[in-house]
């Protein structure tokens, strides 16, 4: 069975794999140094992370105290985990924007369930703390490119 190391995923597959994504793990380290995990929605966006949560979750506390976390996710046979710094973003731009852009993300993948006009308000109503992930180092494996057998 090939290493990880072995089966690299490739900057095309890696976006493609980012784009179609709906899902992460938000990994950050606890006060204790623990790490940490939380499965969240993500928009891939201006080659960042952006991620959206309430203003007292554990974890932005934990980012003001360390901004180093990773950010993986994982679609059929790939993966790819980002090593990056996490920005705290509350500003009237990044809202406006982001609120739009993940709302009309999470309407496409899930029509039947989101309709974006509603979200993007809901979360402007709410004052939700946005995530701001820029990747530093990236971790991929493209399994597709194993030989078994």
């Amino acid at each position: 069975m090939p290493r990880a190391e072995e089966l690299p995923l490739d900057a095309e597959a890696r976006e493609a794999l980012l784009q179609a994504g709906a899902e992460c793990t938000f990994v950050w380290s606890a006060r204790d140094g623990w790490p940490l995990g939380v499965t969240m929605s993500y928009l891939w966006a201006r080659e960042r992370f952006w991620l959206i949560t309430g203003p007292d979750a554990p974890r932005v506390a934990a980012v003001r105290r360390d901004p180093r976390v990773s950010v993986v996710v994982r679609g059929p046979a790939r993966t790819v985990t980002a090593k990056g710094r996490c920005t705290l973003r509350c500003d009237a731009d990044a809202r406006s924007w982001v609120y739009a852009a993940f709302a009309a993300r999470q309407a496409l993948l899930f029509p039947d369930l989101v309709d974006a006009r509603a979200f993007a308000a809901r979360l402007a109503r709410l004052e939700r703390m946005i995530l701001e992930v820029e990747p530093e180092r990236w971790i991929g494996y493209d399994g597709t490119r194993a030989k078994l057998g």
